[in-house]
């Protein structure tokens, strides 16, 4: 019951609780699998000549990956962005 100290309803509390678990859950999630599939990545697309294609893949690979990580540093307001 300490929300309730706070004047935070019960409701809002588990809310905004899912909320926090799921804007920090999915970037890690994301990390995890860039991390169990970086060996399959390297064989596909790192050894093997470079294409369009390929560039296309490893942009898309890295910029996800990089915006996960920017999803959890907490900014000065929200720690979720999407909320």
């Amino acid at each position: 019951m300490a929300w309730m100290f706070a004047g935070i309803s019960g409701a809002a509390y588990e809310d905004a609780s899912l909320t926090y678990l799921t804007c920090s859950l999915l970037p890690v999630l994301n990390i995890y699998e860039y991390i169990i599939t970086f060996s399959q990545e390297v064989d596909t697309v790192w050894k093997r000549p470079w294409t369009k294609i390929s560039v296309l893949l490893i942009s898309a690979r890295w910029a996800m990956l990089a915006f996960a990580v920017l999803q959890l540093i907490p900014n000065s307001s929200k720690v979720c962005q999407y909320h």
